[in-house]
């Protein structure tokens, strides 16, 4: 994540808004699940300065720890590691303790203790922010970031006492209560940002679509899918009604796309030779020049958005020339009834989009196709 914040300045007597861009750093490229691509972002701790995933799929900003400890066997990659030190901006007190465990999995955990000091990202300063230190760090020794940057809702935060987010403290300071995020990874552009503030409608290729969200996360309710090929597209359904389910929009998240069993199924019965990897058919190959359709989510509220299928393969080749992709469900939470499955899209999703988190009274996302994606889309993806 990330920002783009509004300073308020005062010229003659005239307010002024000035936007200043925060630039981003495309860590790591999209390819095969294991290359783990996320958007960093730079941030300076004190005196110290960190790279930091920018994850909208969760609400603690942490860092590892000086002395920090892996499993047993592990042999961590190097990472900053934050010390805090005593000054004009940093008075290192005591702020609490934290624990957080990713995807439920309990080797990917982080813990440590939460201290007040300042952060800064690209120019924009919040002063006495809880930064959580993790001393333990289980199995992440493959991260080469220094910690993650947290952009969803406070109260979701893993800290005693919870701690707000770098959004929410930078929220009286902006005109409007949003983030903006352009993560662009195309054949020929990378591109990375995210402005604070504002809505940026000349990032937008066409209008931007708006879906409520009614939880405070970024999740949305009531999605269903389509597929698209050869400029058509088809509902997934079941006895003839749309399948749906909630969709967690994650930056963070790898490249992953977790749906529900029955649209993984729909989808890959689509693709000429594709075929299932397990026996409950929850993920599939397929020949690595097989032409993959598009996807299409239909939100409840009306509107849709696309991914393009030129997305949808990590072109890697086993012997067998068959590649992966994006999409399985692995990782879905399937409830009690047909249609309240919990699933996820990661940072692959977000590139080539432009979508704006509002964090307001009435929260909301709004998505566009960016407005610099040009050669590669199919028509029949912009909203």
């Amino acid at each position: 994540m990330m920002q783009l914040a509004w300073a308020l300045c005062v010229v003659l007597g005239i307010q002024l808004y000035i936007r200043r861009t925060y630039s981003l750093i495309v860590y790591s490229p999209f390819g095969a699940p294991d290359a783990a691509p996320y958007w960093t972002t730079e941030a300076t701790i004190g005196t110290q300065k960190f790279n930091l995933i920018v994850d909208t799929g969760s609400s603690d900003t942490w860092v590892y720890d000086k002395g920090v400890s892996y499993n047993p066997g592990v042999r961590p990659v190097p990472h900053n590691e934050y010390a805090c030190v005593k000054g004009p901006t940093s008075n290192c007190s005591y702020a609490g303790i934290f624990h957080v465990s990713y995807g439920g999995i309990s080797s990917v955990q982080v813990a440590g203790n939460v201290t007040w000091d300042t952060v800064t990202i690209s120019g924009s300063t919040v002063a006495a922010m809880g930064v959580e230190q993790t001393y333990q760090a289980g199995d992440l020794a493959g991260w080469s970031p220094d910690g993650i940057l947290g952009l969803s809702f406070g109260i979701n935060n893993n800290a005693v006492p919870k701690q707000q987010t770098f959004m929410e403290r930078l929220m009286p300071t902006l005109p409007a209560p949003v983030f903006g995020v352009e993560f662009v990874s195309t054949p020929t552009q990378k591109v990375a940002n995210v402005e604070f503030g504002f809505i940026n409608q000349t990032k937008a290729r066409a209008g931007l679509v708006t879906v409520p969200v009614k939880r405070p996360t970024w999740m949305l309710d009531g999605v269903s899918f389509s597929i698209a090929k050869n400029l058509k597209s088809s509902p997934v359904t079941d006895s003839g009604k749309p399948i749906t389910m909630s969709l967690m929009f994650d930056t963070g998240g790898g490249p992953q796309m977790a749906l529900e069993p029955r649209i993984t199924q729909a989808y890959y019965a689509q693709v000429v030779g594709a075929k299932a990897t397990d026996s409950s058919n929850t993920a599939y190959k397929f020949p690595c020049d097989a032409i993959l359709p598009d996807v299409l989510l239909n939100f409840a509220t009306g509107g849709t958005v696309g991914i393009s299928g030129y997305s949808l393969s990590f072109n890697n080749p086993n012997a067998d020339n068959m590649c992966t992709g994006p999409i399985s469900s692995t990782g879905v939470t399937q409830g009690n009834a047909r249609n309240d499955a919990i699933g996820g899209v990661g940072a692959l999703f977000f590139q080539s989009k432009y979508v704006v988190f509002n964090m307001g009274p009435v929260p909301s996302m709004s998505f566009a196709i960016w407005n610099g994606t040009a050669e590669y889309l199919n028509p029949a993806l912009v909203p």
